[in-house]
């Protein structure tokens, strides 16, 4: 580490004790707003998106208990996981995969999420699989609190509508740092 990185991280450290310092002092104390944990419906499916810029993977909760995991990149829109789900009473959801199956376990293949409510943005809380941002409610709640107005929130699942999820899965995702490769595409 060069000493001008450890310098600017001394600064920046320094910087955010007086920001909280001065934030304490002044009272200042965030609006909170409380994650709640949804009961998933039985009449009806569910779908959930993880926007990766990339590539999006779906995961889609169908009426009766199965599931499927579908990516979407560039040149592919694929089923890559399929199983059951069932709900705790917790509000725990259980996916036993019907494709993964790990060594401790060889008979069962659990994933456990937690479908939560925040600020209106219905998204999966994953334990022990996914990405870290999906893993850390913290980061999630970051990650709505961040967002724009009517933008598409990035690397956590969330809650989608049944067109957006058929109109999305039914052709691969477009080419966002070479757009001009979409035209490549679509002649083909």
């Amino acid at each position: 580490m060069t000493i001008l990185a450890v310098h600017l991280r001394v600064e920046s450290a320094a910087l955010l004790v007086v920001l909280m310092v001065a934030g304490a002092v002044a009272g200042a104390q965030p609006e909170k707003a409380k994650e709640a944990v949804l009961k998933m419906p039985a009449d009806r499916d569910l779908y959930f998106r993880n926007y990766c810029l990339t590539g999006s993977y779906y995961v889609h909760f169908l009426r009766g208990g199965a599931y499927r995991r579908i990516t979407r990149e560039h040149t592919f829109v694929g089923v890559t996981d399929r199983g059951t789900w069932k709900q705790a009473d917790t509000g725990e959801i259980i996916l036993v995969s019907g494709k993964h199956k790990y060594a401790s376990d060889p008979e069962t293949s659990p994933f456990f999420i937690t479908p939560i409510t925040y600020k209106d943005v219905t998204t999966l809380l994953w334990k022990g699989a996914e990405t870290s941002t999906n893993r850390d409610l913290a980061e999630i709640k970051g990650t709505i609190d961040r967002r724009k107005r009517d933008e598409r929130i990035a690397y956590i699942y969330v809650e989608i509508d049944r067109a957006t999820f058929e109109r999305e899965t039914a052709s691969t995702q477009e080419f966002l740092f070479h757009p001009e490769m979409n035209r490549r595409v679509r002649q083909k």
